[in-house]
Order: structure tokens, then sequence, then C-alpha cells
């Protein structure tokens, strides 16, 4: 199974996942408008100039209320909402969709405190292979990982932990 884990914000991350390979198959870290277009199209080109669009499921994190909202945080949660709709309507849309609040995300991958993008990283390298060394590879020797960068980590977690809500894991 195919799932499309979505970070919004600012700079947005998209994360398509292999359940059954357990790997990550395409990242990007995009505008929110970028995103969106991606939803809509389902226009996503694996390494080899392949179609990925075949996802069937779209998981997208969901923004909690925290205290007084800056512009940036309204923003992020109105790009949310905008893409968990597009992942409805889109071209080709999936079978099933879902929201995940980060704190969802971090309790499902054990990551305790505030769960810091750096304890997320560790925690999908350390289900995918032992170390980030080992999980992410190189150009020449990729490991399951490989390619993920930036805000696309945080759309993985989401993806890996919709696969575990799914039973795909």
């Amino acid at each position: 199974m195919l799932i499309l884990g979505v970070d919004p914000g600012k700079r947005t991350g998209l994360a398509l996942y292999d359940t059954t390979d357990r790997r990550l198959v395409w990242s990007r870290n995009c505008t929110a408008r970028e995103a969106l277009a991606v939803l809509r199209s389902g226009d996503v080109r694996g390494g080899t100039g392949d179609r990925l669009s075949n996802w069937q499921h779209v998981a997208v994190e969901r923004m909690a209320a925290q205290g007084r909202g800056s512009s940036d945080i309204i923003r992020a949660a109105e790009a949310a909402g905008e893409m968990y709709e597009a992942a409805r309507t889109g071209l080709l849309a999936p079978s099933s969709r879902s929201w995940l609040f980060r704190l969802e995300v971090c309790q499902a991958l054990h990551v305790g405190g505030k769960g810091k993008d750096g304890q997320i990283i560790d925690r999908l390298c350390e289900m995918h292979g032992g170390g980030r060394k080992e999980a992410k590879g190189t150009k020449a020797a990729p490991g399951p990982l490989y390619g993920c960068s930036a805000d696309s980590w945080q759309a993985l977690a989401v993806a890996v932990v919709a696969a575990q809500r799914k039973g795909a894991l």
C-alpha cells in the first residue's frame, strides 16, 4: 500500500511511503501551493520518471490549538484543510484519508518530551535499519529512507503512523 504523508506549513513536506517494502518511494519539500497541485493532479514522478500516483491513502498533519496562533499557524491550518479536501477531490483521489495531530504521531512513534524533529528522525531511522547512516544510505547504496530531508521527515512520520493505524505495518 502506498501512503502519502503531508506536513503542511510555510514549507510543506510530502512523503510517499510503501508499506509493503517499508521504504520511502518519493519525497518533496515545497510550498503549500505546489503541494496542492500535487494532491489535485496526482503528478508524482519517481527517479526513473515513472508516475507514482497510485497511492491508496493520504494522511495530513493537523494543527492543534496551543494558545495564541500566529498568522503563520493560521495559514498552515488553512493550507492543511485545503490539502485534506484536495486529497478527496483530486483527479486521482485515494480510497481513504486521515488527519493526525503531531502529538498522536509522537505517541505512536514512542517519542517522548516535546517530540522535536531530531527525535522523530532518529525514531524513523531506528525503525528502518538502525541509525541515520544505515536508514538513509548513500546515492550509490540507498537505504529505505534515502531522499528524505527537511519537512518531508515529518510528512514521512505522518505516513508511517497512518500505516500503523491501518494495520499495514
